[in-house]
Order: structure tokens, then C-alpha cells, then sequence
């Protein structure tokens, strides 16, 4: 598994890869955080998720997933005082 990332003057990107056996996925993001907002979108093909392979469940549990999402965030930063 690898995951490159980079984050400048308020712009962040990465991307996460991973060719394991039970595990085979590519994660692309980036984001633009401007004040109390966060700008993002995520892009992501999981070709194979086996729980099973990795040991996580005792019966067989895999599948696959396409995801594509973009949206925003917004917070309202608290002082304390």
C-alpha cells in the first residue's frame, strides 16, 4: 500500500494505491481549504475487497466498489477562552 500526498498554500491532493491480494484499490483526492470551507473531491476504484483474504471475518466477504464524489465542508472555528 502507498499513499502520496501533498499539501501547499491551502490545496491538498494524494492518492492512495494498494495491488495487495484482497486489497486492490486506487484512491485519488484533492481538496482546496479556503477559511472555513473545505472543497473536495474523491475518486476511487476498489477492485477487490476481500475482508476474508485479510483476515477480518471468518466467512467470505469480498466485492468491488466505483466511487466519485465532490462536495464541500464548511466549520465555524471556536475560540476558547
Amino acid at each position: 500500500i502507498s499513499l502520496k500526498t501533498t499539501l501547499h498554500a491551502g490545496e491538498a491532493a494524494g492518492q492512495l494505491t494498494s495491488h495487495n491480494p484482497g486489497a486492490d484499490a486506487t484512491m485519488n483526492f484533492d481538496a482546496e481549504i479556503n477559511g472555513d470551507t473545505i472543497r473536495y473531491n474523491v475518486d476511487g476504484d476498489l477492485r477487490d475487497i476481500n475482508l476474508y483474504t485479510l483476515h477480518l471475518t471468518d466467512t467470505v466477504n469480498e466485492g468491488h466498489l466505483r466511487l466519485a464524489s465532490s462536495g464541500f465542508y464548511m466549520w465555524r472555528r471556536r475560540v476558547l477562552t
